[in-house]
């Protein structure tokens, strides 16, 4: 009888077990683990679908691939707070490209004209934005206010007066969003390289500021890059520092990798330049599935 394949959770989770049974010193009983990549915990295969989730990279809400696992605790923390805030921000400019004209977009949004502020449906396309007022979501007051505003424009035989603004239902927390933006940067070089790079000093303070997105633990370490061709791209730099610059869409993280004669600390090297940065440095395509690279037998890396 030929054994069962094994599920997309089970394969990632041993492609991880192996990588981290060359990385770390394990007790040599037979057992695997998987350490999470976030809090570094470890995890048996009993703990698949439990305590071991599949974690989208980038979050599944704006597209993102199942690339690895991470602990329930560490994915369902971020999924509430950092990976949220991207899902906001990725609302907010599909909501600005809508409203000028420049992408299709359907969503909800508060009107205020006026004494009036209503709940409205928006549709953009082609033919220009579709409003229509959510009559279980407005109260009489408001709709009455509304209709009075209209009525007046239509008897003084012009629009002039109806000067309204149109306001999303989600807000933007942008210093959140950017440490989501880290987080994807980091787990999608985890995949890249592996438990060797993930575990290294440098990158302890990436972790902690992922775990704590209230606090600022590293600052310096995002780059708005609107219109960027790199985008699945991983830049290992080598000016001005080596370091990663990973390419998310319209904008870049700065990793640590402390390989190669990188510093620890690229971020107090980057601040201390001033000015626009000019990263020079060779890319790498994203990881599709778990790479490991420095994990892998014979690897270089010091």
């Amino acid at each position: 009888m030929e054994a069962p394949t094994p599920s997309r959770a089970e394969r990632l989770f041993h492609l991880g077990a192996d990588a981290t049974s060359r990385t770390f010193q394990l007790p040599d009983d037979g057992s695997r683990w998987y350490v999470c990549p976030l809090c570094l915990l470890g995890f048996s295969e009993d703990d698949i679908g439990t305590d071991l989730t599949e974690e989208h990279v980038p979050p599944k809400s704006v597209g993102g691939a199942v690339l690895l696992l991470t602990c329930r605790s560490c994915n369902n923390s971020a999924g509430h707070t950092i990976d949220a805030a991207i899902a906001d921000r990725d609302h907010i400019e599909s909501f600005a490209q809508g409203i000028s004209g420049t992408a299709e977009y359907t969503g909800r949004a508060r009107l205020k004209l006026g004494d009036a502020e209503v709940t409205v449906d928006v549709e953009t396309g082609p033919n220009g934005v579709r409003l229509n007022v959510v009559r279980g979501r407005t109260g009489p007051t408001d709709l009455e206010a509304l209709r009075a505003a209209f009525d007046a424009a239509v008897e003084a035989g012009t629009s002039d007066g109806l000067a309204f603004t149109l306001t999303p239902r989600r807000r933007v927390h942008t210093r959140q969003a950017s440490i989501g933006d880290l987080k994807s940067a980091y787990l999608l070089a985890f995949t890249k390289f592996g438990y060797k790079y993930g575990t290294s000093a440098a990158l302890s303070v990436v972790r902690e500021q992922i775990d704590s997105p209230e606090s600022k633990v590293v600052d310096h370490f995002f780059f708005p890059m609107p219109d960027h061709d790199r985008e699945g791209m991983i830049l290992v730099t080598s000016e001005p520092c080596v370091a990663l610059l990973v390419m998310l869409p319209d904008r870049a993280v700065l990793l640590p990798f402390p390989f190669d004669g990188g510093p620890e600390d690229p971020y107090g090297q980057i601040a201390s330049l001033g000015g626009p940065i000019n990263f020079k440095g060779h890319p790498v395509p994203w990881p599709t599935e778990p790479e490991y690279v420095l994990d892998r037998p014979g690897a270089s890396g010091s």
